[in-house]
């Protein structure tokens, strides 16, 4: 037996950053959703969404927790709508009252 046996060091905010940062460009590049890439990959759907957040640096703007998206007026020259950010950075944008109807649909393929 080997005396030299050290315990094993907790990964580091980098290391955990080198491990998911190539998982979300891959999701990015994929034009999957989230939850399917994860599906597909076997990772953690929370932790996935938690780091594609951190490396965005948009943690603290997430939605509350429990909520399903955040709805909020775009912004510009020329507003055409509303605009759904979803849990992992998906965005619906040009939703109005004409194409509003299709939302639930939309909404069921993610």
């Amino acid at each position: 037996m080997s005396d030299d046996l050290s315990p094993t060091e907790p990964p580091t905010a980098d290391d955990r950053t080198a491990y998911w940062q190539p998982h979300i460009d891959a999701w990015r590049a994929s034009g999957l959703s989230a939850k399917r890439f994860c599906g597909q990959h076997s990772l953690p759907y929370g932790q996935f969404l938690y780091w594609s957040r951190e490396q965005r640096g948009v943690a603290s703007h997430a939605p509350a927790s429990g909520t399903f998206a955040r709805v909020v007026p775009v912004t510009g020259a020329r507003p055409s709508g509303l605009t759904i950010s979803l849990p992992g950075g998906v965005q619906i944008g040009g939703i109005s009252e004409d194409n509003v109807a299709l939302l639930p649909r939309l909404l069921a393929q993610l």
